[in-house]
């Protein structure tokens, strides 16, 4: 380009000449327009007419009319282009590629190879007056040296049998016992190097680490090890692990990195207490985790039943305690009195008292200290009560009360023929029963015909078989109702025996 600039300076000379002389020939005729890329020269022809020859530098095509000449003052025709030259296809390359915008005169193209491919020659190419300058290159394969051989073990050799391209892989082995040291795998890599050292083949052998305390083995567990062998651990229940839980049998007969420790997570079981139990026990619990408590028989529980496991690695609130249950004696009792002195009573403990006159307890003068810290039966004493049977055989309740207290007494009488044992009268007892028990026997001094009174006898016997059979159905469940009936029961059933008895008492009189 340097020896362009003393031509460009004449062109701009000329220019300079021509436009001057122009205007000394035809004034009215303008500056003609420039031309990128080129120039023009002014002639003059036969008839002394001013014409302007364009041509284009090296490296351009004119493209347009050559000469022009000013008519009419406008310079016709229309002005030239100079256009860069084209040189073409720079060239294919195998294995490779090219990258270029244009193929115009000054441009440049610049050529790749493919991964695994090396270029030999120029990178470039530049299009010039006589066309692309220098040659195409060549791309040629990127190759390994070849490897050493390795001791106890076997080196690979190139899968075509003479070198090692880029992409192709080396496995190497070693012999049985001995462990492969470093990569299996080499890689001959895009620079023309392996990506690793070839390996070495070596005994190799770990004896197991001590077990860390608190800790156990999740799985590899060995006698013995080979190199990049594993031993997981994990540590109990309530304590993490502090490092890796795994290791690995190095090529020094090592295991690396050491094993974890394993630090208490949660914590520690609590301190027992006394009459009472964990429920949920285990040597550690884990944080947040509850422990529940519960109190033997006879015990209750004071404080939280429940206890969490808190970061500090303490449970709070603290464990409860387990306190003897008690009972409070009843000191005053209406109309009876505890005869029992102690002043503290447990749990099964009994207290007995006793009642006044005319009164009578409740299950039987004794009271047993509960878990709920109260005596049950409670104590009491009720007023002793006699219920009248309104159903006397052969004879008439006459006192009209329903219901009577200790020592009242009640009257009664018989049916002709009869006579009441006890001159008729019966007194309400301590123990709710009537006595002597209202009742009616045959009067021997009656004058009546035995054998009619035979007959009233075995009709009584009768009804009041029926009446026992409708008793027993109707008999209540309740207690207190339970043991009147029963009593009552059991009264008729006597006086039907004495009347059962009397009749064969007669029977045998009239047989003799």
């Amino acid at each position: 380009m340097t020896k362009m600039f003393p031509k460009i300076e004449l062109i701009v000379t000329f220019l300079s000449i021509v436009h001057s002389s122009i205007a000394l020939i035809d004034p009215n005729c303008p500056d003609p327009d420039p031309i990128d890329n080129g120039f023009f020269e002014v002639k003059t022809s036969e008839n002394s007419e001013i014409k302007l020859l364009y041509q284009c530098l090296p490296g351009y095509t004119l493209t347009g009319t050559r000469y022009q000449h000013c008519k009419n003052s406008v310079w016709q025709p229309k002005s030239p282009k100079c256009n860069p030259i084209s040189c073409g296809n720079p060239g294919e390359i195998l294995d490779g590629y090219y990258n270029a915008s244009s193929a115009e005169f000054g441009s440049s193209v610049s050529f790749y190879c493919n991964p695994g491919f090396k270029l030999i020659g120029n990178m470039h190419r530049i299009c010039q007056v006589s066309g692309w300058s220098g040659h195409v290159p060549v791309c040629e394969v990127i190759k390994c040296n070849n490897l050493e051989d390795i001791e106890n073990g076997r080196t690979p050799d190139p899968p075509n049998g003479e070198y090692w391209e880029h992409g192709m892989v080396a496995q190497y082995s070693c012999d049985p016992e001995y462990s492969l040291i470093g990569a299996e795998e080499l890689v001959c890599t895009e620079t023309g190097e392996w990506n690793n050292s070839p390996p070495k083949c070596k005994v190799v052998k770990c004896e197991p680490p001590n077990l860390p305390e608190n800790a156990n083995i999740a799985s590899g567990y060995k006698y013995t090890y080979k190199y990049r062998e594993t031993i997981t651990y994990r540590c109990k229940h309530g304590y993490k692990i502090v490092g890796n839980n795994v290791i690995e049998c190095g090529e020094d007969n090592k295991f690396l990195p050491p094993p974890p420790t394993c630090q208490l997570s949660g914590c520690y079981e609590p301190e027992p207490i006394e009459n009472g139990k964990i429920i949920n026990k285990k040597p550690v619990y884990e944080l947040e985790e509850e422990v529940g408590y519960v109190c033997d028989r006879r015990y209750k529980l004071i404080g939280a039943k429940v206890i969490r496991c808190m970061e500090n690695h303490r449970f709070e609130p603290s464990p409860p305690q387990c306190s003897r249950i008690t009972c409070t004696v009843i000191r005053y009792l209406n109309n009876g009195q505890v005869t029992s002195r102690r002043h503290i009573y447990y749990v099964d403990d009994a207290i007995y008292y006793k009642c006044n006159r005319r009164f009578k307890p409740v299950a039987d003068r004794r009271s047993t200290c509960q878990e709920n810290g109260r005596f049950y039966p409670e104590p009491a004493c009720v007023i002793v009560t006699c219920t009248v049977n309104r159903y006397l055989n052969i004879g008439q309740i006459t006192s009209q009360r329903h219901v009577y207290h200790m020592d009242d007494e009640i009257t009664y009488n018989c049916k002709p023929g009869f006579k009441p044992v006890a001159d008729g009268r019966s007194t309400c007892q301590e123990n709710g029963h009537f006595y002597p028990e209202p009742a009616c026997e045959v009067d021997p001094n009656s004058g009546k015909d035995s054998k009619l009174i035979q007959n009233k006898l075995k009709d009584i016997v009768v009804y009041g078989k029926q009446m026992l059979k409708e008793k027993e159905r109707n008999i209540h469940t309740e207690k207190e109702l339970l043991e009147r009936e029963a009593a009552n029961h059991q009264t008729f059933e006597r006086i039907l025996q004495k009347i059962e008895q009397l009749l064969n008492h007669l029977n045998t009189s009239q047989i003799c």
